[in-house]
């Protein structure tokens, strides 16, 4: 079997690929294609992992009352009155299940 490629930039782009990993033509272009694949087929996991931190800063943000600045949290780290204290306030007053959460993912 054969693959023509008749775009130019694709062929170029193919040829580069296979001179910068030392493969030939065609494992190049396989390795990168499998490749793009396993990440099209990782995007839905990725996508409920993003709509569930989501609701998670949704649920915890209003309890977050600290007046200052994002840039004043993360200057100030781990002072008292820090961003590390205040995520530590946040989860103390609702603990978070993470392995209920990671379960609920799969």
């Amino acid at each position: 079997m054969s693959l023509n490629l008749k775009n130019r930039e694709t062929e170029r782009l193919a040829r580069e690929l296979a001179r910068k990993t030392g493969k030939n033509l065609t494992v190049a272009v396989t390795l990168a294609l499998k490749e793009r694949l396993e990440r099209h087929d990782r995007s839905p996991q990725r996508g409920r992992r993003q709509k569930r931190l989501i609701e998670i800063v949704e649920r915890t943000a209003p309890r977050m009352k600290d007046p200052r600045s994002s840039q004043e949290l993360f200057d100030d780290p781990y002072e008292k009155s820090g961003f590390a204290q205040m995520i530590l306030n946040c989860v103390r007053s609702q603990p978070v299940d993470f392995m209920k959460l990671r379960l609920e993912e799969q």
